[in-house]
């Protein structure tokens, strides 16, 4: 591993010399010295799930010598760079910056410089499907209150977070007219799907003749009944 070490020996005279022991001279520290990484910041590209960012989505280094696996490269980068920026869940475009940690911890590598310093984060807008459901009213009542349903929902989110806003076709009359639906939410990218509203016709229920009573003919037209 990289690191200075000291380099104890001695020397075997035979049967002709003085043998020195490694106790009586001891040389100067020898230095490993360590591998500068090459880094720079690349960008991540990811759609809302309601989860923070893992860091080591942004490394990329080279001029790794000791065969190390890919897992262990980012390991290792994880020890020796700093990012700043990075722990955002909502939906967005956001600059994420990379610098060398200092001071550098104990390791076979070193980061003296990010090259490129700089990443974009971008966290895209989720699919979502809002479908106004159908209603119904009887004619001359008041419109009753609208529902939807959103597919799919991300993590804990909940219908009310999407802000839905309802509106109908005009009309009071018997037949149907169309329910459209809006929301507002930056994590979420809409599609919508009309529901059906049907203005029913009023059951009318018509009072029971009354027969007009003591009615002499009298060789005109006369009513009957009211």
């Amino acid at each position: 591993d990289a690191g200075e070490y000291t380099i104890e020996y001695s020397v075997d005279g035979g049967s002709n010399y003085k043998s020195i022991d490694k106790t009586q001279l001891t040389a100067a520290p020898a230095e490993i010295a360590q591998v500068e990484i090459l880094v720079t910041a690349q960008k991540f590209d990811k759609v809302y799930d309601k989860l923070p960012v893992d860091k080591k989505n942004f490394f990329l280094g080279k001029n790794f010598v000791g065969g190390e696996s890919e897992a262990e490269q980012l390991e290792i980068l994880e020890q020796l760079v700093k990012v700043e920026g990075y722990d955002k869940t909502e939906a967005g475009h956001y600059t994420v910056t990379l610098s060398a940690v200092t001071p550098a911890p104990k390791n076979n590598y070193k980061v003296d410089e990010v090259w490129v310093d700089e990443a974009d984060l971008n966290i895209n807008p989720a699919p979502i499907t809002v479908t106004a459901e159908d209603n119904s009213k009887i004619f001359g009542a008041e419109d009753p209150e609208f529902t939807a349903t959103a597919t799919p929902l991300v993590g804990t989110d909940k219908l009310e977070d999407l802000n839905l806003e309802f509106d109908r076709a005009k009309g009071e009359d018997a037949g149907h007219y169309a329910i459209t639906v809006k929301g507002t939410n930056e994590n979420y990218k809409f599609t919508y799907a009309d529901g059906d509203f049907e203005i029913k016709q009023k059951p009318v229920t018509p009072a029971a003749p009354t027969a007009v009573a003591d009615l002499v003919y009298n060789g005109d037209a006369q009513v009957l009944v009211t």
